[in-house]
């Protein structure tokens, strides 16, 4: 096997683009991206196992699991397609038969991704622009294909390529493949999609083994929060241009491929897990943040500590309690309740200037609601935003459970959900005729439910969080709290 430069243009026969189509960005940071061969692909694919899964996850399972082939791929950033309902599954089809139109081949033969912020619709009228201008670009230089690595980029903060050669029969056969993904970094945010192309001639059945088989070993052996998302895919393509002889189970060449399949696809695992130290993530992040022009460079947050992101059962998440602990300082109330779509990711030790410390806050228009209510009353929201309720927030991991300061609570974890079971203040369970004053945190939609209730129980919704944040860390005494275990997931 000899490593290569390259990604998913170094087989033959393949193509790729990535440009900016305006699906979140609007400082013409690339958000689309392109894969496609003119000769059809056999095709595998293993896919989230998240009992909640987005639309592109249910239109790619079809084609790979029900059609003959594949001719492309289409993935945007920014946007997951999850949890949109019906629009999302129709959001898709537009999006196949548009590319299918363009590229001349049937909409069925087109696959699809998607990543970032979930619950929003995709907005189609940008879509379909930029899959009509995406054939255009397609080539298949190396370059072309960084473009493409770099276009279905989040919070990632580098471009993520592996290719490889082995020979079969006398035939060059190449692996090539890209990804992104740095962990669920934030339970509202579509994680992992890996992308590989090869030119091999493969029987279907025992690319889709071989896919698994690896997959188990290499992706599914990775956590770096402990979630699995709405949207996590890995798909392979195989296109046959390389002319060896095709591979079967059980064949003597079944190895020999098997091997570099696994060198891209555990080598791209890696990258995701992120082999590297916190100043290592820190200087990526940083050179990233360069290339976009901040208002300021100058540092105004300097974090001695680095929490990760990983959700513990027997403690939560320390990155967001060190946010909600902080937060909670910042307002100086008894109790903050921070809905799973507040922060961002880990806390890395380092000087962060006001563009990055910014970014430690999800930007979705999360909102500070505050209330001084009974215990009983507290224990009714709590629940609302752990179960689930009609109108709020329902989580859909563990990682989207609500994050607390100044309490601790226990939740039982079941196959429909999960279930509130009690909460402490000081180690001691809360009484229904105690009060606090309680601060959440969460998008307007999300507290509907508690801000019809009677009595104005909630009063602000104005002032961004971002905004408090912001102001509180270009002051000249910012400091982070330390984190607390405020969850028992049992």
């Amino acid at each position: 096997m000899e490593i290569i430069e390259g990604g998913v243009t170094a087989a033959k026969g393949f193509k790729a683009a990535g440009m900016a189509a305006g699906i979140k960005y609007k400082n013409g940071k690339k958000d689309m991206a392109m894969v496609f061969s003119e000769k059809p692909c056999v095709t595998a694919g293993t896919f989230t196992l998240n009992r909640v899964f987005a639309a592109p996850v249910k239109w790619d399972k079809s084609i790979v699991y029900s059609e003959e082939g594949a001719h492309a791929i289409v993935v945007n950033s920014g946007v997951a397609n999850a949890c949109t309902g019906t629009e999302g599954d129709e959001a898709c089809a537009l999006e196949a038969k548009t590319a299918g139109e363009v590229l001349g081949v049937p909409a069925k033969s087109v696959l699809l991704g998607s990543t970032g912020v979930i619950g929003m619709q995709l907005p189609m009228d940008r879509m379909c622009a930029g899959i009509k201008a995406l054939p255009e670009l397609l080539d298949s230089t190396k370059e072309a294909g960084t473009l493409a690595a770099e276009a279905i980029m989040t919070t990632d903060t580098r471009n993520k390529q592996v290719a490889c050669t082995v020979e079969i029969g006398g035939k060059t056969v190449t692996v090539g493949g890209m990804c992104k993904g740095a962990g669920m970094i934030h339970p509202h945010m579509a994680t992992m999609l890996c992308f590989i192309t090869s030119d091999a001639v493969i029987d279907k059945r025992a690319l889709q083994k071989m896919t698994s088989d690896i997959v188990e070993d290499s992706f599914n052996m990775i956590s770096v929060d402990g979630d699995t998302s709405t949207n996590d895919t890995v798909l392979v393509l195989a296109n046959g241009e390389a002319g060896n002889e095709k591979i079967t189970e059980g064949c003597k060449d079944y190895d020999t491929f098997y091997e570099a399949l696994s060198y891209v696809l555990t080598e791209l695992s890696k990258m995701i897990a992120g082999e590297y130290d916190s100043n290592q993530a820190y200087k990526a992040f940083n050179d990233q943040l360069k290339d976009e022009k901040s208002a300021s460079d100058d540092v105004v947050l300097k974090v001695q500590n680095t929490y990760s992101n990983y959700f513990h059962a027997d403690g939560g998440n320390e990155a967001y309690s060190v946010m909600a602990n902080t937060l909670r300082g910042i307002y100086g109330t008894d109790v903050l309740i921070a809905a799973g779509n507040s922060f961002t990711g880990n806390v890395l030790q380092a000087d962060y200037t006001k563009k990055m410390a910014g970014s430690m806050i999800m930007p979705n228009s999360l909102s500070s609601y505050k209330c001084e209510i009974t215990g009983a009353k507290l224990k009714e929201i709590l629940k609302a935003f752990v179960e689930g309720c009609e109108g709020g927030f329902i989580p859909f991991n563990r990682g989207s459970l609500p994050v607390v300061s100044g309490i601790s609570m226990e939740v039982k974890e079941n196959g429909n959900g999960y279930t509130l079971t009690s909460i402490k203040k000081d180690g001691k369970t809360i009484k229904d005729d105690d009060t606090f004053t309680v601060m959440c945190l969460a998008i307007k939609k999300h507290m509907e439910p508690f801000l019809s209730l009677e009595g104005d129980l909630f009063e602000g919704g104005d002032t961004l969080v971002k905004d408090t944040w912001i102001n509180y860390v270009l002051g000249d005494d910012a400091v982070l709290a330390k984190p607390e275990p405020y969850i028992t997931l049992r």
